[in-house]
């Protein structure tokens, strides 16, 4: 959804990201709406990848454990990502073992980009050290934990 110049995702984002707390309160309401209809969507249990137009793969060592506080888009298609990032230096590829993502692609635009959302507050283990491309990219590759699921061994 977007108004103007800004979607909807980058505003929210940018609060759930947010350290001041007190910006999420406004949007309590929407969230709680939009978190009841992602329970209603198919959960997928699949490889997804996801892009980031930045070089912040080195922040990211074997083992560790991450949580993703906003709303994260993402593809079961490395095509489709690899076309968002386009040949762009030092970005971030994640490729994500997820375990709730929730299928959106008959519920977009973008039909064809096969589209994979992964709820705010998602847990992750770092599966192993980044892969350095040539170009001075990295490949990330992260496993999706919950509380059931919270074993840090590696596999």
């Amino acid at each position: 959804m977007e108004w103007g110049d800004t979607a909807l995702y980058r505003t929210l984002n940018k609060a759930l990201r947010s350290e001041d707390r007190q910006t999420l309160k406004i949007w309590f309401p929407y969230l709680k709406l939009f978190d009841s209809a992602l329970d209603k969507l198919p959960t997928v249990k699949e490889v997804v990848w996801r892009g980031i137009p930045m070089d912040i793969g080195k922040n990211f060592t074997v083992n560790k454990i991450v949580t993703w506080w906003s709303i994260n888009s993402c593809s079961s298609s490395v095509d489709v990502i690899k076309n968002f990032l386009g040949n762009s230096d030092n970005t971030t590829l994640f490729l994500i073992e997820a375990i709730n993502g929730k299928k959106i692609s008959g519920y977009t635009e973008f039909e064809n980009e096969n589209e994979i959302i992964l709820r705010m507050g998602s847990r992750f283990r770092v599966k192993s050290d980044p892969l350095v491309q040539k170009h001075g990219g990295y490949v990330v590759h992260l496993i999706e934990t919950d509380e059931n699921n919270d074993q840090i061994s590696p596999s």
